[in-house]
Order: C-alpha cells, then structure tokens, then sequence
C-alpha cells in the first residue's frame, strides 16, 4: 500500500486489517462454527510486530496449519502496530463490520484465546507534507511455527516482498506457457477448480 499526502499540512492515519481465522476444514466451520473456532489460539510475536495463530490437534495426526499476519514498511517489521485477536471487542457491542469500533479507535492488544478469533493490525502513521510511505501486510500459511517464522523473517522488507512477488509472477508466467493457457482464461478456469475442490459452494 502506498500513501501519498499532496496537501501541505500533516496528516494522522490509523491504517487497519481484519480477517476471520478458521484454520480447518470448510466444511466443518460452516457445520459448527462457532464450536470451531474454541481450537484457536492467538500470540503476538513482538520481533514481527505480529500475529501468529495456531489451532490445537483434535486427534494425534492432525497437522493444523499455522498462520502469521504482520506488517513491513520502509524500516522493516512495523513492530509498534497495535493489535486485536478478539471480534467481539474489534467491532464492539451493537456494532457490524460496516463500521467496526476497531477500525476508528485504538484496539485493546488482545491475544491468547477468544471465542471467535480475528486478525487485526493498526498501524498509526505520521505523513509530513507531500511525504509518500509505503507498507506491506503479509500474511504466511506453513506447516509449523518455525517454518512460518522462518518465512516472515526472510520477507520482512519491502524489497525482499518485492522480489517475492516478482519471482512469483514470473514463476506462474512460465507454468501457464508450459500449460498452453492464456492470461486471459484464467479467471473462469479458477472458478471451475473452486467448484471441484468445494462443490458446496458452487453458484
């Protein structure tokens, strides 16, 4: 995300994320979500700046995956972001997510675990006049906390993002010409594999 001020006075943003954390089966958070998500259990990694979710095995095979949602931006990790894992106090009492407490006032840096765990960064930012920053919010799916730690360090730069995010384009670029698919025919044949892969939720 880049921000730009082109006015000649200084401006205060308060910049925020949310997302909804499942971590399982779809089928089985659209079952019992709410049983669902009692398996869930946030931390704040302070040397990140962010948050890391992991949801406990029902059974002694089960391999959860573990989540870890942080922000980087022209000085690397932001680790001064405020923090909320709970949804109940990040949109609040008699609110909605059309106008969430938690998006227009300071969040409680709640962790640990909640009844309907969430993700959510605040990032408070300082732009002087004509000043332009930038910040990136990634979010990293792995196999274990290390692995997923491990990943959010190696791309806790905005050039390293960058490079991923090249590497990446370049790296798909080369698969659909080994495919003979056109860019164009992407959008249809993704929805055709959503709907083998989750029939459920087929239109």
């Amino acid at each position: 995300m880049r921000l730009i001020n082109e006015s000649s006075r200084h401006r205060k943003l308060r910049v925020t994320t949310y997302a909804e954390i499942v971590l399982g089966e779809p089928l089985e958070d659209e079952r019992h979500p709410a049983f669902s998500k009692l398996f869930i259990k946030s931390e704040h990694v302070p040397s990140l700046g962010g948050l890391l979710f992991e949801r406990r095995a029902r059974a002694p095979r089960d391999t959860p995956p573990v989540l870890l949602h942080f922000a980087v931006d022209g000085g690397g990790p932001v680790r001064n972001a405020r923090f909320e894992t709970d949804r109940r106090a990040f949109i609040r009492r008699h609110e909605n997510l059309r106008s969430p407490t938690g998006a227009t006032e300071t969040v409680q840096n709640t962790q640990g675990w909640t009844l309907d765990p969430v993700m959510a960064l605040q990032h408070l930012i300082d732009l002087e006049p004509f000043e332009t920053r930038e910040i990136c919010f990634l979010t990293v799916a792995a196999a274990s906390r290390e692995t997923a730690v491990e990943l959010a360090e190696r791309h806790s730069t905005l050039d390293s993002v960058e490079w991923a995010t090249h590497d990446t384009a370049a790296e798909n670029a080369r698969a659909l010409a080994h495919m003979n698919i056109e860019a164009e025919h992407l959008p249809i044949l993704q929805q055709l594999a959503s709907a083998l892969i989750y029939p459920g939720n087929a239109a």
